[in-house]
């Protein structure tokens, strides 16, 4: 498998993974209310909680935790890719360099990654917002 054809499986398999959640998530879109709309025919509504009183501040906060899920996934990705490029070197020592320099890069921007959720969440702790980090 040469690299272009590598670099595409795991940008392939990242974004698989990164859009996995959004099939969970399927319940507010428009199927549930019209299941919610028979049911309430019925006398069995179901509500969600997803109404449109949410905080502004919940809002932002879900979606900085998405971005950083998102990034976290991409520097996973290039771990496994120069996890990769290092045991296929065979010896050749520019193709270790270049692995453990990608490797270095991506332990770095992942502390930052954590770094930042963990700015963001006492950030919005503090702002009033607890729900905006906690996990669900």
């Amino acid at each position: 498998m040469n690299k272009a054809n590598l670099k595409r499986l795991i940008g392939t398999v990242t974004a698989a993974v990164a859009l996995a959640p959004y099939a969970a998530l399927a319940q507010f879109g428009g199927a549930m209310n019209k299941l919610n709309s028979v049911a309430g025919e019925n006398g069995a509504g179901y509500t969600t909680s997803d109404d449109s009183g949410t905080l502004l501040l919940t809002q932002i906060g879900d979606l900085i935790k998405i971005a950083i899920a998102l990034t976290g996934v991409i520097f996973l990705g290039y771990t496994i890719f120069a996890g990769y490029t290092w045991m296929t070197a065979q010896g050749d020592t520019k193709k270790v360099k270049e692995a453990q320099d990608t490797m270095k890069s991506t332990i770095i921007g992942i502390v930052i990654v954590a770094l930042a959720y963990g700015i963001t969440a006492f950030v919005f702790n503090k702002l009033g917002a607890p729900e905006a980090t906690s996990n669900q």
